[in-house]
Order: structure tokens, then sequence, then C-alpha cells
């Protein structure tokens, strides 16, 4: 990750924070007063930030992005790529139609993390340089843009992890109509193996259930963003970070009963849980092509 990272024109870390290559290639991170001379490893290791996405540029006119895992591995704009040409690469194209929406939802998931983080770093910016005659080291204020990115990419995630019903029943279920929900898709499907049905179980139940809570209250109660707000903190002379903060309970579908008491932060928790989902379909699809191989044979 960090060869790739070398290459890169310009990097977004969680809570917002940016460093981009000035004209002689050095790192350089918006401060107060203006560029601030730092490096990707210096912002890792001085506030135990990870980078999110990071942009390249292979010619004057053409650039493009990756979104990276919040845990090792590979972009999952490549992971989801592979996953593509595995399903599509199938003669005959059995799984065509099953994973259509499944992929189309992964790519909205990638979209909408590398907006969220955009957005981050451009509030993070133009907050610094507004004025703070107090000399504050916090600062609170409203980010609205982050919030709409938000409510979109947590209900991709859930909508994304309910079109790999089609696949799995597809491939492990019996006749008759695919379950109505992930979970009872999982315990319905009878083949399912062993090991990728406790997968599917742990990451439901420890990560994914809770991220459907916020999309149930976004959808159906309160919207977060009308009830949190964004906090930017200094962390030294030259660097401020910025959260989004969510609550800890959705579930209770009530901006009067909101707690904040755990600071989770939007770009963090919806970074972290699209790492997981990709676990997920990456499995799912790697199960599903494992087992197509063996009946074949």
């Amino acid at each position: 990750m960090n060869a790739l990272l070398d290459t890169a024109e310009r990097i977004i870390f969680e809570q917002g924070v940016a460093l981009y290559r000035d004209k002689t290639s050095d790192w350089q991170c918006e401060s107060e007063t203006g560029p601030h001379s730092t490096s990707p490893s210096d912002i890792t290791r001085q506030f135990g930030l990870r980078p999110i996405a990071a942009k390249f540029r292979n010619s004057s006119t053409f650039c493009y992005s990756f979104v990276l895992p919040s845990r090792t591995g590979k972009a999952l704009n490549v992971q989801l790529s592979e996953q593509q040409q595995q399903i599509y690469g199938m003669k005959p194209p059995t799984f065509f139609l099953a994973t259509q929406s499944l992929f189309y939802l992964l790519h909205a998931v990638i979209y909408h993390c590398e907006r969220l983080a955009e957005n981050y770093a451009e509030h993070r910016e133009q907050m610094i340089k507004l004025p703070n005659p107090n000399n504050a080291d916090r600062v609170v204020s409203h980010c609205y843009e982050g919030f709409f990115e938000f409510d979109a990419l947590v209900t991709a995630i859930i909508r994304a992890v309910d079109a790999t019903r089609y696949v799995i029943w597809h491939k492990y279920g019996r006749n008759g109509s695919v379950p109505s929900s992930f979970r009872r898709t999982i315990d319905n499907c009878t083949q399912l193996p062993d090991t990728l049905k406790q997968l599917a179980v742990n990451l439901w139940d420890q990560h994914l259930s809770h991220a459907k809570e916020y999309r149930d209250c976004i959808q159906h109660y309160v919207s977060i963003g009308s009830s949190s707000w964004a906090m930017l903190s200094r962390k030294n002379d030259f660097i401020w970070t910025m959260l989004l903060r969510i609550p800890d309970n959705p579930e209770v579908k009530s901006a009067k009963k909101f707690t904040f008491n755990r600071n989770l932060d939007a770009m963090t928790y919806g970074w972290e849980l699209i790492t997981d989902l990709f676990v997920l379909t990456g499995s799912i699809i790697q199960s599903v092509l494992s087992d197509v191989a063996k009946t074949d044979q």
C-alpha cells in the first residue's frame, strides 16, 4: 500500500486531513497560515490517522482515484474490478443477472465514500481559513454536505448487503422466492458452506446490523445530520482534524434520545463498514466460484 501511495498526487486521511503535492512534488497540507510541509507517514505516525482515498494522474488530462481498505489489502476499486471480471468471465454466465444489482451498489458505495472524504477535506480547509479571534483549539460548525453523503453511504451499504441475497440464494438456496432479509437468507440456505455462513453471521451481528439501524433511522424517523454537527480540533500549530459526530444509539429513532458519548465519526464508521462489506462480498463470490469449479470437474 505504501508503494501505491508513493505515486499519488493527493491523499485524504481520516478526519479530513488532506495532503497534496506542490510543484516540486513535496507533500503539503493546508493550515491556518498556508501550506505546511509534511508527509503521509508523519500524519499516520503523529496523529494515528489512516489514508482513506488517494488520487493519481497519469497524464496532464486524465486522473483517477482509489478508496483504500481500513485494514490491509488491495484498494476497494481493484477488489471490485477483480470480482466483476471473475463473475463476468464465467462460461456460461450463470451469475450475471444475480450480481448486476450487487455490483452497481458496490460502485455506489465507493463513490459515496470518496465523496464523503472529499467533503471532509473541503470543509476542514474552509473552516480553518475563517477568522479565529479567540484562538480557540476547538470549533463547532454545520457540515450538511457531509451528512448528505453519510446518509447515502450507509443506505447504499445496506442495499448492497441485501443484494447479496440473490447471489447466495441462486447458488445455495432452495427453489422458491428469495427470503426477504439477509439474515433469513443465511439461515435458510442449508447448502451454504459453514465457513461462509459463520463469516456472514459474524459480520451481520457485529457490524452490519447496527448500520441498518442508522439506515432505518435516516429513512423513516430522523436525519442524523439534522441533530448533529462537525467538530474541528487543533492538533498542533498546523494540523486541524474534523469529526462528523453520529449518535451511539440510532435504534432509539429520536433526536432527543441520541447520545454521543463514543464520539463516533461518520467517515471512519462508514469506511470501516465498507471494508467489512467487501470482505463479505469477496468471500461470497470466491465461495461461488470455488463450488462452481468443483462441479465442473
